[in-house]
This record gives C-alpha cells, structure tokens and sequence, in this order.
C-alpha cells in the first residue's frame, strides 16, 4: 500500500466539502445551482484530472483542488482517481466522509434532480402570479 506522497506530484484536493458544496443535501434548498452539470464539467477542467473530475467550485487555488463531496460519492468510480491512490497521489482517505461532514447525496443523478427540482420550484415561484397586485 503505498503512502501519501505529499510532494509536487499530490493532487490537489479538499479535505471536506466547502460550506456551499452541491453534493451536500442540505444545499439542494439552499442554492439554485442553473446549469449544474455543465459548470461541474467545466470547473473540472482547471483539475489535474480533467474535465472528467469535479473541481471544488469554491476553489481559488490553480489548479483547482478536487471537490471533496465529488471524492466521496464518486472518486472510488474515476479510473485517474484509482490509479493516483495506487501511486500515492491521493491518499485513501480522500474517499471516506468525515464524521462531522454533512450528509451528501448518494449519487451524481441524485444530486442533479435535486437541484434541478429545486429550480423547477424557484422559477415557478418567481411566474406565479399571487402576491402581485391586481388591478
């Protein structure tokens, strides 16, 4: 098993989901996420793996580290997430939710119905007409 090689090859990585992480449920009610997908694609492509991993959106760094609630739901599925815990890129743990962490959706098709149910319900919200004077 190899270790954690903290050096220049380390990817770059959130040790817990950033206080507004999609992945967490609490934040399906909290934030309209429009255009999740394509914006978890995009934010991917400033990692060290790519488009095809997902970015913490509320990172500054360069590159950008992986999203931590990307990590526990899905890193164990990414072939690059494999192969840099084989090298020691990223240590095992990146994979393992914290206790105190909060509760994170199951799955990336999970996680994207919530919010776009969330913003089905914002829109309708926003074109219902009660609360608006009549004439």
């Amino acid at each position: 098993m190899p270790t954690f090689d903290h050096g220049a090859d380390a990817i770059p990585y959130r040790r817990s989901p950033c206080r507004s992480c999609p992945w967490a449920v609490r934040n399906a009610e909290l934030y309209r996420y429009g255009a999740i997908s394509a914006y978890l694609i995009g934010i991917g492509e400033h990692t060290v793996l790519g488009a095809d991993a997902v970015g913490c959106h509320a990172g500054e760094r360069t590159p950008v580290e992986l999203c931590a609630g990307w990590l526990q739901v899905e890193g164990a599925e990414h072939s690059s997430v494999r192969e840099a815990l084989a090298d020691g890129r990223l240590p095992a743990g990146a994979l393992r939710p914290r206790a105190s962490g909060p509760q994170l959706f199951s799955s990336r098709l999970e996680m994207l119905d919530a919010h776009a149910a969330t913003n089905r319900r914002a829109l309708a919200n926003e074109d219902d007409p009660r609360g608006e004077d009549e004439d």
